[in-house]
C-alpha cells in the first residue's frame, strides 16, 4: 500500500497528489504502527518541494499547500526515526511519555518535536480555503496532530523545568560545598603564617576546585 501511495504521489495532477498525502496521514494515524515504521525507514518520504501542477490557476494555488503538507509528512516520519516512537500516539499526562522521560533523551525529543510543530503550522491554510474538501479533509487530520503535538510539548517542558529546578539545587549545594572548603584552606593559611604564600597558586587552586566541582553535575536525573 505504501508503495502505490508514492506513485500515487509521483502524478502530475494535484487533486492525485494531494489526495495520496492525505491517505498516507491518515494511515500514519489510525492505521497500524508498522505502517509508520517503513515509512520512517526510508532516506527520503515525499520529494515535493519543487512540485508544481501548471494545468490551471487552481493547480498554482493548491501546489502551495502540497508543498506544505509533504514537509510536514516528511518531518512526521524523521521524528519517529529519530525517537522511535510518534508524538501523536503516545501516552500524554503525567504518566506520559515527555513527563518521565530521561534529561539526555528530552534533549534529544524537544527539538525534534518543535520541528514537526514549525513544519505543522507552515501549513498556513486560512478560512476561505477550507472550502475546498481536499484542503478541509488535510486540516482537520493536521489540527488533531497539533493538538497531541502541543501535549506532548507542554509535558517536556514540564519536565524540563522540574530536572532544571533539581540541577539548580544541586548546583547551590556544591558551589556551598566550595565556599566551606575554601574558607578552610584561608584560614589554614592563615594559621601557619606565611606571609610569602604565593596568592595567585592559592587562587589556582580554588578555580580547579570549582571547575572540578561544577563539572561533576550529573546529566541525569
Amino acid at each position: 500500500m505504501a508503495d502505490t501511495l508514492f506513485e500515487r504521489a509521483g502524478n502530475a495532477s494535484w487533486v492525485v497528489v494531494f489526495k495520496a498525502l492525505a491517505a498516507t496521514h491518515h494511515l500514519m494515524v489510525h492505521g497500524n504502527e508498522r505502517f509508520v515504521q517503513f515509512l520512517a525507514s526510508r532516506n527520503t518520504l515525499f520529494n515535493l518541494s519543487n512540485f508544481l501542477d501548471k494545468t490551471g490557476s487552481q493547480g498554482y494555488d493548491m501546489s502551495t499547500f502540497i508543498r506544505r503538507y509533504s514537509r510536514y509528512l516528511n518531518e512526521k516520519a524523521f521524528a519517529y526515526r529519530q525517537m522511535a516512537f510518534d508524538f501523536v500516539r503516545v501516552k500524554k499526562g503525567a504518566e506520559g511519555v515527555m513527563r518521565t522521560m530521561s534529561t539526555d533523551k528530552l534533549m534529544k525529543g524537544m527539538p525534534t518535536l518543535q520541528g514537526q510543530i514549525d513544519a505543522l503550522l507552515e501549513f498556513e491554510v486560512h478560512p476561505p480555503d477550507l472550502k475546498n474538501g481536499v484542503i478541509n479533509a488535510a486540516f482537520l487530520l493536521l489540527f488533531k496532530d497539533l493538538i497531541k503535538l502541543y501535549a506532548c510539548y507542554n509535558d517536556g517542558i514540564i519536565n524540563l523545568l522540574g530536572k532544571l529546578f533539581v540541577l539548580l539545587c544541586l548546583f547551590v549545594l556544591r558551589v556551598t560545598t566550595v565556599q566551606f572548603v575554601l574558607n578552610k584552606l584561608l584560614l589554614y593559611l592563615f594559621l601557619i603564617d606565611k606571609p610569602k604564600m604565593d596568592v595567585l597558586l592559592v587562587m589556582k587552586c580554588s578555580h580547579k576546585i570549582f571547575t572540578f566541582t561544577i563539572v561533576q553535575l550529573p546529566s541525569q536525573i
